[in-house]
C-alpha cells in the first residue's frame, strides 16, 4: 500500500533533461500557429497600446496547440511571471496529456501510473531555454523579426530528475546501501510495498531495495527492469508490477501476491501488443489489475484478493474506464457507468445485492478494507461488501444518502459521506467512526472535507470555519484531548497513519494527537519546525512516525525513531531544504531532491 505522500511543486530541471520530441514545429503545429496569428490580428487580441508599451505573446504547447494567448502583456513582464501564468492556465491541463505522449517513457505519467508531481514547465525561444529573470522587452528588441508582430514562445514539460534519500527501519528500505549508487540522480517517481521501495528513473529503468520478501530485490526480473522501457509502476502489500512500452508486464516480490505474472503472460498476446499497451496498474493487498488502452482488464495474484477474473472476463474485455480497489477486491467502472466487481466475495468482490443499482450512472467508487460504496447520479449512494466494514447501511441512513452526496471517505471499517449542504452521514463499524452521534450537532453543516486512512479507525472533518471535528476510537485519534483549542480554527489539511493524526493549519503550523509514540506527540519536532523558519505544506507517515515538508523543502520528523521519527545525523543537513517529494511505506521514508541541488 502507498502509506503516504507529501508533494511540493516540481522544480525546474536542467536544460539537459529537456524533452524536445514533442515540441511544436511539425507542419500541423505550424498550421495551428498560422491560424492563431490570423485570428489574433482579425480580433485585435494583440492590437498594441501606445500609452503602455506591451508585447503580444503566444505560448505554444508540445502538440502545437495554444496554451496562452495571443495576449498583450507589459514589456517589463519577466519570463518567470509568464511561466507562472502558463502553469495556472486551464489549457495546460490538456497539454499534460500531450507531454506524456511526446516524452515516450512518461506516456502514462499523466494518467495515474504513479509518477509523482506534475511535470516541470520550461519556456523556450527558438531552441534556447529562457531564464525566469529575462524581461520580454529584451526578447522583443533582440529577436523579434520585422515580419512578425507576435512573440512566439514554446512550452516543454519534463519530469524532475531527483536523487533519493532514505531513512527509517532498514528492514523496510530505510537503508538503501544496496542501491545507493543508482539513486544519486535520475529518479522521477517512487512506489512502495509494506517493506520495500522501487523507483522509476528517467531512463525508464527501475531500482528496488528493502525486504526481498516484499519486492526489495527484483531477482530474475532485474534484467528486464534495466532495459530502460518501463512506463508504469505499482506496489501492493508484498509485490511490485511494472508495465513497459512494448506492452509487457514485469513483476517481482511474493509470488502468491502477484510477484509471479508468468501464469497470465503465457498465451496472453495482448500483454505484449504495443497496439494495446498497459495504461494503468492497480492493486489490492495481494493482487494486481492492469487496464490497457482499449479498456481491457487483466488481473493476477492471490485469487481471494482479486487476482482471478474468472466469471467476468467478457465484461472486462473492453470499455473499462477506471479501476478501484479496497484491501481484497476490485471494482471496475465502465464507460457505460456500470460496475463489475471481483475478488473476495464477502469483501466487495460480489456486488450481487447491489447490482440492480450498478448497471449504469455510477460516478465514483470508494472503499474501506472490505467494502465499497458507489456514488450514483444525483448523489445517491449504494454500498456492498462486508457489513462490519460498511458494506451494508442501517435503515436510518438510507434517506440521508438517497441524494446529494458529493464525496465519500473510507477508513479501515467505516464510511463518512459529505452531503451538498456540508453535512456528514456515517455508517459501518460504530467504534471505528461509523457512529458519529457524539458529534452529530457539529456535523450538520459546513463540513468541507473528511480525512482518514485505510488503516485508521477514526475520522477527522474540517469545517468552513477552520475548526476540526473528530470521532471514532479515542486512542487512535477519535479524541483530540488537549489539542482541541488549537483545532478550533485554521485547519486546512489532516493526515493519519492509522494510530495518530497530524493537522496542518492555514499559517503552516502543526497540531498532532493520537498514540503519542506513533506521532500523536510532536513536541520533539517543535525546535526543528522553529529552526526551519518556513510553513508546512504537507505531511506523510509510516506506521509509527510522521515526516513534514516545509515550503522551503525542508523535512521535519517525529514519532518512533525506528520507523523514521528521528532523522539520522548524516541526513539532517541534506534534508534541510530542497526536497520536493516525501514518500513512506510501513516503516521508512524516501525524500526526492532535485539532483542539481547539493
Amino acid at each position: 500500500h502507498d502509506f503516504g505522500v507529501a508533494c511540493l511543486g516540481a522544480l525546474r530541471s536542467s536544460p539537459a533533461s529537456l524533452c524536445v520530441g514533442g515540441m511544436a514545429g511539425a507542419r500541423s503545429a505550424e498550421a495551428s500557429r498560422a491560424s492563431a496569428r490570423v485570428a489574433a490580428r482579425s480580433s485585435g487580441a494583440c492590437g498594441g497600446d501606445a500609452s503602455a508599451p506591451t508585447v503580444c505573446v503566444v505560448v505554444w504547447g508540445m502538440a502545437g496547440q495554444t496554451v496562452l494567448g495571443p495576449v498583450d502583456v507589459p514589456e517589463e513582464t519577466t519570463v518567470g511571471d509568464l511561466r507562472r501564468r502558463v502553469v495556472g492556465s486551464v489549457a495546460l491541463a490538456e497539454d499534460l496529456t500531450e507531454a506524456s505522449r511526446a516524452c515516450g517513457r512518461f506516456r502514462g505519467g499523466c494518467v495515474g501510473m504513479g509518477a509523482l508531481g506534475q511535470p516541470a514547465v520550461h519556456l523556450l525561444f527558438g531552441h534556447t531555454e529562457l531564464s525566469d529573470a529575462t524581461a520580454l522587452r529584451d526578447l522583443r528588441h533582440k529577436d523579434l523579426s520585422a515580419s512578425s508582430d507576435t512573440l512566439e514562445i514554446s512550452m516543454v514539460l519534463t519530469r524532475v530528475s531527483c536523487r533519493a534519500i532514505t531513512w527509517g527501519d532498514g528492514k523496510f528500505g530505510g537503508g538503501s546501501a544496496t542501491a545507493s549508487g543508482q539513486l544519486v540522480a535520475g529518479v522521477v517517481a517512487v512506489h512502495c510495498t509494506e517493506r520495500a521501495f522501487a523507483v522509476l528513473k528517467d531512463s525508464g529503468q527501475v531500482v528496488a531495495w528493502g525486504d526481498s520478501r516484499y519486492g526489495g530485490h527484483a531477482g530474475e526480473a532485474s534484467k528486464l527492469l534495466i532495459a530502460g522501457n518501463v512506463t508504469a509502476l505499482c506496489g501492493n502489500e508484498r509485490a511490485f508490477a511494472a508495465g513497459t512500452e512494448d506492452g509487457r508486464i514485469i513483476t517481482w516480490g511474493d509470488a502468491s501476491c502477484g510477484g509471479d505474472v508468468s501464469v497470465i503472460n503465457r498465451g496472453r498476446d495482448r500483454l505484449k501488443a504495443p497496439a494495446d499497451p498497459v495504461v494503468a496498474l492497480h492493486s489490492t493487498d495481494r493482487a494486481f489489475a492492469a487496464r490497457t488502452a482499449s479498456g481491457c482488464v487483466i488481473a493476477w495474484g492471490h485469487p481471494e484478493f482479486g487476482g482471478d477474473i474468472l466469471g467476468c472476463e467478457s465484461d472486462l474485455a473492453c470499455g473499462v474506464r477506471e479501476i478501484f480497489a479496497n484491501g481484497c477486491a476490485f471494482a471496475a467502472l465502465k464507460e457505460s457507468g456500470a460496475v463489475i466487481a471481483w475478488g473476495d466475495a464477502q469483501g466487495g468482490g460480489d456486488a450481487a445485492n447491489a447490482r440492480p443499482k450498478l448497471t449504469r450512472g455510477v460516478e465514483s467508487i470508494h472503499g474501506t478494507k472490505r467494502a465499497f460504496a458507489a456514488i450514483l447520479e444525483r448523489g445517491a449512494v449504494v454500498a456492498w461488501g462486508d457489513p462490519t466494514h460498511g458494506g451494508a447501511m442501517p435503515d436510518c441512513v438510507f434517506a440521508d444518502v438517497a441524494s446529494g452526496i458529493l464525496t465519500i471517505c473510507g477508513n479501515s471499517r467505516a464510511f463518512a459521506a459529505v452531503k451538498a449542504g456540508g453535512g456528514i452521514v456515517t455508517w459501518g463499524d460504530a467504534h471505528s467512526g461509523g457512529d458519529s452521534s457524539a458529534v452529530r450537532e457539529q456535523l450538520q453543516e459546513g463540513v468541507l472535507g473528511v480525512y482518514s486512512d485505510v488503516e485508521s479507525v477514526a475520522f477527522a472533518a474540517t469545517k468552513a470555519t477552520g475548526a476540526l471535528v473528530v470521532w471514532g476510537q479515542p486512542a487512535a485519534g477519535g479524541d483530540v484531548g488537549a489539542a482541541s483549542e488549537c483545532l478550533s480554527s485554521g485547519v486546512t489539511a489532516v493526515v493519519s497513519n492509522g494510530l495518530a493524526f497530524a493537522a496542518v493549519k492555514a499559517e503552516g503550523g502543526l497540531v498532532t494527537w493520537g498514540f503519542p509514540s506513533s506521532g500523536g506527540d510532536s513536541s520533539a519536532a517543535v525546535p526543528a519546525l522553529a529552526a526551519a523558519g518556513a510553513p508546512l505544506v504537507g505531511v506523510c507517515g509510516t506506521a509509527m512516525a510522521f515526516a513534514a515538508l516545509t515550503r522551503s523543502g525542508g523535512v521535519v520528523t517525529w514519532g518512533t525513531r525506528r520507523f523514521g521519527g528521528v532523522l539520522p545525523e548524516g541526513r539532517q543537513a541534506e534534508l534541510a531544504e530542497g526536497v520536493v517529494v516525501l514518500r513512506s511505506n510501513g516503516g521508512a521514508f524516501v525524500a526526492l531532491k532535485p539532483a542539481r541541488i547539493a
